[in-house]
C-alpha cells in the first residue's frame, strides 16, 4: 500500500497482486502486437479485481480516454471506487454528466472514465428512432480503450455485437 492525496481526496495506491499483474502484462503484450480492434477477455474469477487490474492497465499503458460499459449497472461503485487505487487521476463521468448541456467528453484534456450501462448505450430516443443526444456525445470521442464489464449478460444479440463492432 502507498497512501497520497490528491485534490484533497486520500488515495490508498494498490500494488497489483502477482495474477493481477500477470494479466496486466499479457494485456500490454496483447495490445502491443493488436492496437487496432484488438478484443481481450479477462476471464477472471469473482474478487479477482477486474475493474483495478482494468485500470491498472490502462495507468501503465498510458490510456487517458476510457468508456466503460457494463450489463450490471449495480457494478458502478466498484469502477468508480478503484480509481481511488491508481495514481493517475482520472475524472469519473456517468450518464449525469453525459445529460448536462455543455459536457462534451470530445473536450476534455485531462485522464478520464465514462461508465454507462450497455442498455443505456443501446437506447433511443423518446421516438425510438434515433440515437440520443448524450450517446452522440460519446460518438465523438476516440476512446484509448472500451470495456465491456459482465459482458456475459447479453453481450450476444445481433444489436449489441453491432455497436461493439461500431466501437
Amino acid at each position: 500500500f502507498n497512501f497520497c492525496r490528491q485534490n484533497d481526496i486520500e488515495k490508498t495506491i494498490y500494488v497489483p497482486r502477482k495474477e493481477q499483474q500477470d494479466c496486466i502484462d499479457t494485456m500490454k503484450e496483447y495490445f502491443d502486437a493488436n492496437p487496432i480492434g484488438g478484443r481481450f477477455l479477462m476471464n477472471c474469477k469473482m474478487r479477482f479485481g477486474k475493474s483495478f487490474t482494468t485500470y491498472k492497465y490502462c495507468e501503465e499503458a498510458g490510456l487517458k480516454k476510457i468508456l466503460i460499459l457494463t450489463f450490471i449497472p449495480a457494478v458502478e461503485s466498484s469502477w468508480k471506487e478503484d480509481l481511488s487505487h491508481v495514481k493517475t487521476e482520472y475524472a469519473y463521468y456517468t450518464d449525469a454528466n453525459l445529460r448536462r448541456d455543455g459536457f462534451e467528453p470530445s473536450e476534455i484534456d485531462k485522464p478520464f472514465v465514462i461508465f454507462l450501462s450497455l442498455q443505456n448505450y443501446l437506447g433511443r430516443d423518446k421516438d425510438n428512432k434515433d440515437v440520443k443526444d448524450k450517446i452522440k456525445k460519446l460518438q465523438k470521442v476516440d476512446f484509448d480503450v472500451v470495456s465491456l464489464d459482465e459482458y456475459h449478460f447479453g453481450a450476444w444479440n445481433e444489436r449489441t455485437q453491432d455497436t461493439f463492432e461500431d466501437l
